[in-house]
Formats: structure tokens, sequence, C-alpha cells
């Protein structure tokens, strides 16, 4: 029996493989299609990616937790879906080592567009307060509108600070103007709009929700605010809902 020759059976690569690949990094569209192209495929994990596919194509709404052990592949897992679901290069799905679901998935999900808000809780440290978690939320659909979308940076608002300015600004009456007026000229020596220019949107909001005035208009339960955001993003007509992608949730 003659054997095969060792570089007949192992390929050695130039670089070293990305034992801990960063989500944020491999969802990136420079990344996607190496990202795509490594993921293999077995039945048991097509199985998963169909029930989030089947998700996505019909608009249904759907929440998915992923537990395996350290080094199990969760990430490269989360990085191949989000590339799939968001990016619209044909590259990409030519690069899936999975026919059937590239021919069953690859011109349904070509019609839907979602907004991406994908990150990792490692390194972000323990809870520190009942809101802190919803904080790294707001922050990174931020930073996610910063990169995606710049021209709707400021139009969104979506901390309590900048509800509280959009609140003053188009939804306020005269009676709670005056009443804003008369605070703040009792507290900072000033008038709101004085305030505002001279502190900025966040201060002067900080201010705004300190006074109480905004009461019930701040969104404050973790349900109302993703709905208010989904509102904002999806009514622009572009969108047609939000993914949120969070990995390493249990290190928090």
């Amino acid at each position: 029996m003659k054997l095969q020759r060792l570089k007949e059976i192992i390929c050695v690569k130039p670089e070293p493989p990305e034992t801990t690949p960063l989500l944020s990094k491999i969802i990136l569209e420079a990344n996607a299609v190496r990202t795509v192209q490594e993921y293999l495929f077995t039945p048991s994990l097509r199985a998963h990616f169909q029930m989030v596919f089947e998700c996505a194509v019909h608009r249904r709404g759907q929440g998915f937790w992923v537990q395996a052990e350290y080094g199990a592949g969760k990430t490269h897992f989360l990085g191949t879906l989000v590339n799939l679901l968001i990016w619209r290069d044909e590259a990409l799905w030519k690069a899936v080592r999975d026919d059937d679901l590239r021919k069953t998935y690859a011109h349904p999900l070509s019609k839907v567009r979602m907004f991406p808000v994908a990150f990792s809780l490692r390194g972000m440290g323990a809870a520190d307060g009942a809101d802190s978690l919803m904080r790294i939320l707001e922050e990174q659909i931020r930073e996610s509108l910063r990169t995606i979308r710049p021209d709707l940076d400021e139009k969104i608002p979506i901390t309590s600070e900048e509800l509280a300015d959009h609140w003053y600004r188009t939804e306020s009456t005269d009676w709670e103007k005056a009443g804003a007026r008369s605070f703040f000229e009792k507290e900072n020596k000033a008038s709101p709009e004085e305030y505002r220019k001279a502190n900025g949107v966040k201060a002067f909001g900080r201010e705004l929700v300190r006074s109480g005035l905004p009461q019930g208009k701040l969104k404050g339960k973790f349900k109302e605010r993703f709905s208010w955001i989904y509102e904002q993003i999806t009514k622009l007509g572009e969108y047609d809902g939000l993914l949120f992608v969070v990995d390493e949730f249990r290190s928090w």
C-alpha cells in the first residue's frame, strides 16, 4: 500500500488561524467573504441557520440564545450569520460551502434589509447599575448609526438625554416650556435655549431629566426604548427591521 505524502494531507497556510476572532472584525464588509468561506456547515448547524433565515425571510421577530463551550466556534457562527443577513455582495453567497442553503436563501434574503447592531461584551466589566446594560446597548446603537448611516446619527434620539431634548423641541406644550424656563433660570441662571447652546444637547437633556418635566416621555423601559428606536429606523423605508447580535454575553 502506497502512503500519501504529508504535503498531500496537510495544507500549510501562510498565516496562523484566528483562534479567538472578534465579532466586530469578522463582520466588516471587507472580511465578510473570508469569514463565510472558512465556515463549515454541519447538519446540526445548518438547521440553526435555516431557523434564523426563515424568521428573517418572513419578517418574524425572534430572539435566540447561543450556548457552547469555549472555543466551539460561537463567534464564527455569529459572524457568518450576520454577514449573510446584512451584506449584499454576490461573492458572499458564492462563498457559502453549502449548496442547499445557498440555493434556498440567497435570493429571498437579498430582499431583506436589516439594520445591524453587533458587538461583544467582552471586557465591558460587570454591571454596576440597573441601567448599565441599557447604556451599553444605547452606545452600540449609536456607534452603528455613525458607522453605517452617519447621515442619521444626529437625527435619531436614543439616550434619555437625547429623548428629553427631542421632547422639549418637538412635543412640549407652552405650559411645559414655561416650566422648563422657570427651572433653568432658577437652577442655572439661563434660559433653556441659552443653556443648550452653551453646554450642548447631552447636558441640556440631563438637566431636563433632573427637572422631572418630561415625565413619561423618556421611554425608560427596555421595550419602550427599543420600540422607539425600531420605529425611527424602519419608518425611513430602507430597513425591514433591526438585527441585534451580542457576543460574549455570559461574561457580563
